[in-house]
């Protein structure tokens, strides 16, 4: 290869940039790469939304079953059936539906569903910003 290439090409004519040609091309850049964090996003809340909404159904089949496994149902209406005995014995009443709640299930439904309502929250955001909708606030 020549050694001498500015020679080569020096009796061509240097090409006019467009003004605001390298504004644009940053800007697209930008936009790009705000693009590909979004995508990343979408893709993190999905899946934690799809993980979440896969662990409720077993969280709450395991709830219904500690409820009706530990008798809570049957302390719950007795509240509707002998109201006067509830009043009377409040205290006690509450403490044995305290201690009778299956705790583990529970707190595994509630936590799963707070999964899945904010992992939602965040895809329909994030969806919102990748697809320029605007928010009705």
């Amino acid at each position: 290869m020549r050694k001498d290439y500015e020679k080569l090409f020096s009796h061509l004519k240097p090409v006019a940039v467009p003004p605001g040609l390298s504004e644009k091309i940053i800007r697209l850049v930008g936009e790009e790469r705000r693009q590909r964090e979004l995508r990343k996003k979408i893709l993190a809340s999905a899946l934690f939304f799809a993980a979440s909404l896969a662990l409720i159904v077993p969280s709450l089949t395991s709830f219904k079953n500690g409820l009706s496994s530990s008798g809570t149902l049957q302390m719950f209406s007795l509240i509707f059936t002998d109201f006067s005995v509830v009043v009377a014995n409040f205290g006690d009443f509450l403490m044995s539906v305290l201690e009778a709640l299956p705790l583990f299930p529970m707190t595994a439904f509630f936590a799963s569903a707070l999964v899945f309502v904010v992992s939602f929250k965040i895809l329909v955001g994030n969806a919102r910003l990748m697809y320029g909708l605007q928010s009705n606030q």
